[in-house]
């Protein structure tokens, strides 16, 4: 079972994405957070195989919270599913780290992308 964290600060895409986890017979959804803040929080709580967040969020944005994650020892693999296009500079600097756009990309490949990452720790 691929246990994963959803962090978005928008709670349409928070149900949307539990609903399309839950449909999977390999795939868990063990929490949901609203900031980057919460999420670092419940990174090292829940010990997640994936973690699926959003950039731009208020409090701390995903990729300071991955900033923050790695600084601890959490290598935990981040899928960041995101509409910022100019994030992906930054995220390609971070370990264990892939980038998909929301306009860009259906839920099925979102769900694979989740498997790939699951793979590769």
């Amino acid at each position: 079972m691929i246990r994963v964290l959803i962090v978005d600060d928008e709670p349409a895409v928070r149900v949307t994405l539990t609903r399309a986890f839950s449909r999977q017979p390999d795939v868990e959804v063990v929490g949901e957070a609203v900031d980057g803040e919460a999420a670092v929080a419940l990174a090292q709580e829940l010990e997640p195989d994936v973690i699926v967040m959003d950039v731009q969020m208020p409090k701390l944005s995903g990729l300071d919270a991955t900033v923050q994650l790695r600084k601890m020892g959490i290598q935990t693999p981040i899928l960041f599913l995101t509409a910022d296009t100019s994030a992906s500079e930054r995220a390609k600097q971070l370990k264990h780290v892939s980038l998909l756009l929301k306009a860009e990309v259906s839920m099925a490949e979102t769900v694979a992308a989740v498997r790939r990452a699951a793979e590769e720790t």
